[in-house]
């Protein structure tokens, strides 16, 4: 059901805001965050910020 709300909010900021991608930023340490970007299809970038948090992109083209 979260997975189907997020997708509806994806395809909402897509066609509002003409969004072409989504970033999100998470710690290493944060397993859950991590695991629930990664099933709503976001991918690590391989970019950090200087914190330590890591970059996942959604790609909505």
């Amino acid at each position: 059901m979260v997975k189907k709300l997020c997708k509806k909010i994806f395809e909402h900021v897509k066609s509002k805001y003409n969004a072409r991608q989504l970033i999100v930023y998470t710690l290493p340490e944060n397993k859950k965050a991590l695991e629930f970007y990664k099933r709503l299809g976001f991918e690590p970038t391989g970019n950090k910020l200087k914190v330590g948090d890591l970059e996942l992109r959604l790609n909505l083209e």
